[in-house]
């Protein structure tokens, strides 16, 4: 307000005015700013070339430090495919031998950049076995520890065989502190003390980082030279910008002065018509005195006026009302459509949400929340719950009894607390009284302004039962792994006994009672070497050998193992035939029948007591007498299993063959037993029967086909005559209890026996004099190095040396296997002498 009063009265003179200050102000704005930021900006480039020159060193040195961390860590695999190379070509070096190997130390300790080097480290003990010097070679580096933590954070992060990187802190012997960088990788072979090395190379960061330096001097002089010629433009720019400010200004006072003279004549003539329009005056016309803009200005101005004469202030009143009402009636109309486009759309979701609530594979609920009355359920709800919509819809899951209170009281505390129910598992009641496991998953919604509960029920019944099965197939499978184990250190512990019984038993003379003894010791350890086999067959880990049967001595064993286990309560009748015939089959097996049968029989009295009868008879079943197809009319061996217990249901007893299933307590039984003896019963071409009145007596029938071939099977096995021989054996075996009595054994056989308890000083004494031995007799599992692993480089320092592989039992090792790998011999521990003797000849006489 107070600078329009500065401007001249007359219109004319004040559009010049305005304009010269229009145009005089861009100018004197640019000359300011011109000096102003003549100086910030080189200011400005000169700080920006600054940061861009530090930017690019941080980057670059970046780069650098990369470039030579991967340069090390390069230079670290080569030397340990070197080494690895050189120790696969050389198997036999100790660590000893390596370090007086000059080829090897050459290899092992290489320069890297100008002061960096590579070096050897034991990874399990981390002692320093080669170094550049040769005075810290096998030092504990644990003793760094304190002195350098650097360091050894490093060290001790590789240790076991893992790789390590990064960088310690290193004091020159002038006192600088500099960074060094140092990566190290593990061998994946190791020296024949089985040593596994691990290749540590360390260097001086900053040999690789200094070319940068030199660039950033170069960089620097550069951007100094540039500064001075820009100053120089910029001093030249502002001279010319000077100059052409003065110019336009002249240029502008000449221009605005036309301009205020030529524009105030037609301002003047349109203020004096628009004064006599203000009077009433719609007549008066403006002559038009310029063109363009302003000339259609004017006319624009004199057709207004001329419209105004003709038009009333009434008649536009009356317009304007109409208009109004136009509006007001369309909007009405658009909000009218609106409505009925909602209805619909929410009649359509009502009929899409009632879609999907009856066609459902799940069943869904809806529960009102003020009474907790259900409200309506799908069709899948009553398919699960076997009610009625009529016989619960109204009624609350109290009055029907869906639930258990403490499941109700999880489910509205839940729901209260997150506002959802989300996989909530809980026991759900039906009609008929089963119990179905289900998910709850619910939520509050609300339909026609009132709030329900909507509950989704996902049946998982199935899969829990499908997972308790699983977890039990794994429990057994984790058994059957335990046995392996167990078997294979039995065996050992047999072998053992059965060795020293059967040489004491050589010692003493037949018929005293010391010889008698003895031979029971014997056939102990033969009847303990059965029971190994019948854990490995129960475990799955051994081979099913049928052969010819006499079913009764099974019989009479599994009775005698049992009777001890049994209390008085309970008596035991036996009716064992003694002229039933041969049936093919498998011993363990057998025993794994009528031990679990008889097992099955205790149970069944373990409360009350009473009478197990056990009945092994021949019989002959006609074609009416088959209950199996797959069987054939003939002699059958019968055992029958009766016991005076609680009896089957008749309701389970269909049932009690099938996989998982038990009436026992979780403590008693894993729902196996039977069926695993109904598997192996069908395996042998026979049939079971189970007869039962609950309450008084079940009985268990097991018919097994009898062979027509006839031979006579005896309880124990024949101690026949050992072959004997006079070769020179190499016998390893890494327990001392099993090598002292093998070879006492052997050399009471004759031959001359060199022992050993490692296989790698068998491999040193091997390689010292590989034509010393004819035959080699090794152990499976050892440490450091297997049997297997033995074997192998035995047969490359000597293809044609015979090696008998023993083992207790292994996963890893067969028969089979065995001569696939060119190893002649395979004995499964306990062995007595005989065939041991017998497998030693058949090896040699190979050879």
């Amino acid at each position: 307000m107070q600078f329009s009063r500065l401007l001249p009265k007359r219109f004319s003179t004040r559009l010049i005015a305005i304009t010269i200050i229009s145009g005089l102000i861009p100018i004197i704005i640019f000359g300011y700013l011109i000096n102003i930021f003549d100086n910030r900006f080189l200011t400005q480039i000169n700080y920006a070339v600054y940061q861009g020159q530090k930017e690019q060193w941080q980057r670059s040195e970046a780069v650098m430090r990369k470039m030579a961390e991967d340069f090390v860590r390069q230079k670290v695999l080569d030397v340990v495919l070197q080494l690895e190379l050189y120790l696969q070509a050389h198997p036999e070096m100790t660590v000893e031998y390596l370090q007086n190997d000059s080829k090897f130390r050459e290899i092992a300790v290489q320069p890297v950049g100008k002061k960096g080097y590579t070096a050897l480290h034991d990874v399990d003990t981390a002692i320093n076995r080669f170094h550049k010097n040769s005075q810290t070679e096998n030092l504990d580096l644990h003793s760094l520890s304190d002195k350098l933590p650097g360091f050894w954070a490093i060290m001790e992060a590789s240790l076991d065989g893992r790789y390590s990187h990064g960088y310690y802190k290193w004091k020159d012997p002038d006192g600088e502190i500099r960074d060094k960088f140092m990566y190290i990788a593990p061998l994946n072979k190791k020296t024949a003390d089985g040593v596994r090395f691990g290749v540590a190379t360390t260097t001086y960061i900053d040999e690789f980082t200094h070319p940068i330096l030199a660039a950033q001097d170069v960089s620097q002089s550069t951007s100094r030279y540039l500064m001075i010629a820009l100053n120089g433009l910029i001093q030249s720019f502002k001279t010319v910008g000077f100059l052409s400010m003065g110019l336009g200004i002249v240029f502008i006072m000449v221009l605005a002065t036309w301009t205020g003279i030529y524009f105030s004549r037609a301002i003047t003539n349109l203020q004096a018509a628009t004064k006599a329009v203000n009077q009433g005056n719609f007549d008066i016309r403006v002559k038009p005195v310029m063109s363009g803009n302003v000339g259609q200005l004017i006319e624009d101005f004199n057709r207004m006026l001329a419209q105004l004469s003709i038009t009333t202030v009434k008649k536009e009143q009356l317009k304007a009302s109409q208009e109004e009402l136009k509006t007001a009636n369309a909007q009405l109309h658009q909000e009218i459509i609106e409505r009925e486009q909602a209805e619909e759309a929410l009649r359509e979701s009502e009929k899409k949400f009632r879609s999907l609530f009856d066609l459902s594979p799940q069943a869904i609920a809806l529960t009102e929340i003020e009474t907790g009355k259900l409200a309506d359920v799908n069709n899948m709800f009553c398919d699960l719950t076997k009610y009625s919509k009529e016989e619960i819809i109204g009624k609350t899951t109290t009055q029907v009894g869906f639930y258990s209170d403490d499941d109700r009281d999880r489910f509205t505390k839940e729901l209260q607390t997150s506002g959802e129910v989300n996989g909530l598992e809980m026991d759900f009641k039906t009609k008929d009284g089963a119990i179905i496991a289900a998910l709850m998953f619910a939520r509050v919604i609300r339909i026609s302004s009132k709030s329900f509960i909507l509950t989704i029920f996902l049946n998982v019944t199935e899969q829990k039962q499908l997972q308790a099965q699983l977890q039990q197939a794994q429990k057994m499978e984790s058994i059957g792994t335990l046995a392996g184990g167990i078997a294979h250190d039995f065996n050992n512990i047999l072998f053992s006994v059965m060795g020293y019984a059967e040489m004491a038993l050589d010692d003493t003379e037949k018929g005293t009672s010391l010889h008698d003894n003895l031979q029971e010791v014997f056939l102990a350890v033969q009847r303990a070497s059965n029971l190994v086999k019948q854990i490995l067959t129960f475990s799955r880990q051994a081979d099913q050998e049928l052969q010819p049967l006499q079913v009764q001595l099974v019989v009479r064993e599994a009775l005698k193992l049992i009777r001890s286990t049994l209390p008085t309560t309970i008596e035991i009748k036996q009716y064992i035939s003694n002229q039933c015939g041969l049936v093919m089959a498998d011993a363990s097996q057998i025993h794994q029948v009528v031990m679990n049968l008889l097992t099955n029989a205790f149970h069944a009295m373990e409360d009350e007591g009473g009478k197990l009868e056990v009945i092994l008879k021949e019989v002959e079943l006609d074609v009416d007498d088959l209950k199996d197809p797959a069987m054939v009319p003939g002699s059958y061996i019968c055992l029958t299993v009766t016991d005076t217990g609680t009896g089957i249901d008749k309701s389970v007893v269909d049932r009690i063959f099938d996989p998982y299933f038990t009436t026992k307590e979780k403590e008693r039984g894993t729902g196996l037993g039977l069926a695993v003896v109904h598997g192996i019963v069908k395996g042998f071409k026979g049939d079971i029967s189970v007869y039962s009145e609950p309450g008084k007596e079940t009985s268990f029938q097991v018919y097994l086909p009898v062979i027509r071939t006839r031979t006579e099977t005896k309880e124990t096995r024949v101690i026949s005559p050992a072959q004997r021989g006079t070769e020179r054996i190499l016998l390893v075996d890494d327990e001392e209890q099993i090598v002292r009595m093998s070879q006492q054994m052997l050399e009471r056989l004759g031959y001359h026996v060199t022992a050993r308890t490692s296989s790698v000083e068998t491999l040193k004494a091997f390689r010292a004099a590989p034509d010393k031995f004819d035959l080699v007799i090794t152990d499976t599992t050892m440490p450091h190095m297997t049997g297997i692993q033995l074997a192998k480089k035995l047969m490359e320092i000597r293809p044609d040396i015979s090696i008998i592989i023993c083992t207790g039992f292994s996963e890893k090792i067969s028969e089979d296997k065995a001569k696939a790998m060119g190893i002649r011999g395979y004995i499964m521990k306990p062995v007595v002498k005989s065939e041991l003797a017998k497998k030693i000849r058949e090896v040699l006489e190979q050879s």
